[in-house]
């Protein structure tokens, strides 16, 4: 079962409930698990064990989990580094993020418009991107890359992001029948473009010194994973381009950052990772506090802070995206304040849509009262 695979038969790390009233509006609560046990699994344990160990224990994005406590010894205790090790890490990551991406469309956008779920003709794709993660040079052969093309977008990656009108991506997706054409061609048909629009405050690396400086203190850190503010702002912690694009600036201006936004960024996202495959990923341009580290993920900005006796940690915080995304006032609830009950996809099918838009990292259960 895909890792944010809805279930309400069984207890889920996340539980969304939606109120909708006879006027129409929507009052979304969630509930998030508690995870602040894993903090004290880690505590304790030797520093040279520590990455391995992350590894193990957060398994989804865990390539990124490794390299985030990576960084966080190594700014620590500010031993020389070796750069090989890093760049290769670093590939993995890139890859990950790459399989992260096409795996969240293969699983979940052909459920929105009844089409098939494409992961048969993904399978292979996924097979070759596992086995060049796993590989002793990770890289994206030229030919792999085309091949992802062809899936995604059935034509190539910089031909895509030079679409930079509504006029241009609706002929696109009327056009096309690949798994993303036939989605942003539903979300249009639908008037779906607007739904789940939030106007909360990205978060960007300008804050990541701060926030590491809260997440090493013992007292602020447990309360920051616990509900992460910004100054007592919710922020929202998703995927972030490295380079916006015309066509989204486009979009949110006249739809604002609702569904048809988020699957055009996820799109952009890919392409430009597939146009730059052999540049190196782009991490974090701003100095951390010793002790943190943060990698940019296919989710958003996961960071890491430790400090440690000896050989032995003796801190340990993780704060990730979907911790972020899902707390009880961030960025989830105020996207699902924002359905409407008005159009005639169903309340429940937009709040799926608007959830696995903003894709946490854990189960999660839903219920409409």
């Amino acid at each position: 079962m895909p890792a944010n695979a809805t279930d309400a038969r069984h207890s889920q790390p996340l539980s969304v409930a939606l109120h909708a009233n006879a006027q129409g509006a929507v009052d979304a609560r969630l509930r998030y698990a508690d995870r602040s046990a894993v903090f004290s699994l880690m505590e304790g344990t030797a520093v040279s064990e520590l990455p391995g160990k992350v590894r193990r224990v957060y398994s989804v994005c865990a390539e990124a989990q490794q390299l985030a406590t990576w960084r966080a010894i190594h700014s620590a205790t500010g031993r020389p580094t070796r750069a090989a090790p890093f760049r290769s890490q670093q590939a993995r990551v890139q890859l990950e993020n790459l399989r992260e991406h096409l795996l969240h469309m293969a699983q979940r956008w052909g459920c929105l418009y009844g089409g098939s779920m494409a992961i048969a003709d993904f399978a292979p794709l996924y097979q070759q991107l596992e086995a060049q993660r796993r590989g002793e040079r990770p890289t994206l052969p030229p030919e792999l890359r085309q091949q992802i093309e062809s899936w995604a977008f059935t034509m190539p990656a910089a031909q895509w992001l030079a679409i930079d009108s509504l006029d241009e991506l609706q002929a696109w997706s009327a056009a096309q029948q690949s798994l993303a054409a036939c989605t942003v061609n539903w979300v249009l048909r639908h008037q779906l473009a607007s739904v789940g629009g939030s106007h909360i405050q990205q978060l960007g690396q300008q804050m990541l010194p701060t926030l590491g400086q809260k997440l090493l203190d013992r007292d602020e850190s447990m309360a920051l994973c616990r509900t992460p503010t910004w100054f007592g702002l919710s922020l929202d912690n998703s995927f972030e381009l490295g380079q916006q694009t015309p066509l989204l600036a486009c979009v949110a201006e006249r739809h604002g950052k609702g569904l048809l936004w988020r699957k055009l960024q996820r799109l952009s996202g890919i392409a430009q990772q597939l146009v730059q495959a052999e540049s190196e990923m782009p991490g974090c341009s701003v100095e951390l506090p010793p002790g943190v580290g943060a990698v940019r993920t296919a989710r958003g900005w996961l960071m890491h802070a430790l400090d440690f006796e000896g050989e032995t940690v003796t801190h340990f915080r993780a704060l990730a995206p979907t911790d972020w995304n899902f707390q009880t006032r961030g960025v989830a609830k105020t996207s699902l304040e924002n359905l409407d009950p008005s159009l005639a996809i169903p309340l429940e099918q937009q709040a799926r849509a608007v959830i696995d838009a903003l894709d946490p990292c854990v189960g999660y259960s839903l219920a409409l009262h």
